[in-house]
């Protein structure tokens, strides 16, 4: 008999690391596979679907939360976001070779000066994008194309591309697309964020079934987020609390419905808190803010929300917006049964950033010292490496001392953060 041919992948581990799929712990080998097996048979710690049904939805969810799953998933999800790349370049490029015909044919009815004018360069991306524009702006406003190739403005940016290409070449073509590309891109971002903005808060009308498929998806990726919280695993509790919030952040039932409308709202609310808190724990305060924010829009009474944003606008670095912020975590918190607790933690907030701001205003009173000391600001200044030293100097944290008029540095701690005025002076 022949020998069996192992099975062989379509795709070797060079190949998933180079095309950026999630990788693999490298302990987890046959051996691994199989004892891990052999436990999920016996042990409900390692298997809870020993004691639940097929038909339970909790069976199925667990069965997800499994490590190799897991790892499944997002190999697929990865896939799918590559696929839906190749889908989008394919479709451009077909766009691109459309357009490119039926400008060819715009061009035959144009002008004698148009066409002297263009077909030498017509070679070059930054022409056809420029063609492509014009041809945009035909549809839009329904101007023959024509009329507007032979518009003095539009002659005159052909005219002006065509001296410079002269002059430099393919290189001088190549950097003026460059320079398009650049600023077409940050119209785009800007015109793409202004929509976000706009459909951020714009929740739409969805019947009970879609609402219902989307509040178990919701709940499902809610706890996956707690699982991995008290595991330690804060950017996978975040990357689940942040699916649950794409769920939740379109739906709304009618008007009518009060109750089920007032269930979507407060379990969106509850997971955008986390959401706050998650990103903060990895360092992202821009998403935590916005997190923060989206969820004072669905209640701006809510103190645990002012609290995260208060958090959040700390790790940003906008202390003045942090005083309202905390100001409101007083405000909503009265008549709270856990009141105490909020006030020690808002006061313990509120002393540190007193500390921080009396820190920062000693650091500008010692650079504008040490500035008017060494003549930084005078003509006779010594030159570049003294206002360097005097810089230097001046972003040391310093202290107040209380034995005189002098300025001390302030402690660095074992953790690495700098002592507060008022524990350095003790």
């Amino acid at each position: 008999m022949p020998a069996a041919v192992p099975f062989r992948n379509h795709m070797g581990q060079a190949e998933f690391e180079e095309f950026e799929y999630p990788s693999i712990p490298q302990e987890w080998s046959s051996t691994w596979m199989e004892q891990q097996i052999a436990k999920e048979r016996v042990d409900p710690r390692e298997n809870p679907n020993l004691l639940l049904d097929e038909t339970d939805q909790e069976f199925w969810n667990n069965a997800s939360r499994k490590p190799y799953a897991r790892k499944i998933l997002e190999s697929e999800q990865h896939w799918l976001r590559r696929k839906q790349v190749w889908l989008r370049q394919c479709e451009r490029v077909e766009n691109l070779n459309q357009r490119r015909e039926l400008v060819m044919d715009e061009l035959e009815e144009c002008s004698m000066e148009a066409k002297r004018l263009i077909t030498p360069i017509l070679r070059h991306r930054i022409c056809e994008t420029l063609l492509w524009n014009v041809m945009r702006e035909a549809e839009e406003t329904q101007i023959p194309f024509r009329i507007l190739m032979d518009r003095p403005s539009t002659l005159q940016e052909f005219r002006s591309m065509r001296l410079r290409i002269d002059r430099g070449g393919a290189q001088e073509a190549a950097a003026m697309l460059q320079e398009f590309s650049v600023r077409a891109k940050e119209l785009t971002q800007c015109r793409y964020k202004e929509q976000e903005e706009a459909k951020r808060y714009q929740r739409l009308v969805c019947d009970t079934d879609s609402v219902s498929k989307a509040l178990s998806i919701a709940q499902k990726l809610r706890k996956d987020g707690y699982i991995d919280w008290h595991k330690g695993n804060y950017a996978d509790a975040l990357t689940s609390w942040q699916g649950a919030d794409l769920h939740l952040r379109k739906l709304r039932l009618p008007d009518e419905d009060e109750e089920g409308n007032k269930m979507i709202f407060d379990l969106h609310g509850i997971i955008l808190k986390n959401v706050a808190q998650a990103a903060m724990k990895v360092g992202l305060w821009q998403d935590a803010l916005l997190a923060s924010d989206m969820a004072l829009a669905i209640d701006e009474q809510d103190h645990k929300a002012w609290f995260r944003r208060a958090c959040a606008l700390e790790g940003l670095g906008r202390y003045s917006d942090e005083y309202e912020a905390l100001n409101n975590v007083r405000k909503f918190s009265v008549g709270r049964p856990d009141r105490g607790r909020i006030e020690k933690e808002v006061e313990a907030r509120w002393e540190a950033l007193q500390s921080m701001h009396e820190v920062d205003s000693l650091r500008q009173a010692r650079s504008l010292a040490l500035a008017l000391e060494t003549g930084l600001f005078s003509s006779g200044r010594s030159g570049p490496a003294a206002a360097a030293a005097a810089a230097a100097a001046a972003l040391a944290p310093v202290a107040a001392d209380t034995d005189g008029d002098r300025q001390l540095p302030l402690p660095v701690l074992l953790d690495g953060t700098v002592a507060t005025a008022a524990s350095a002076a003790a």
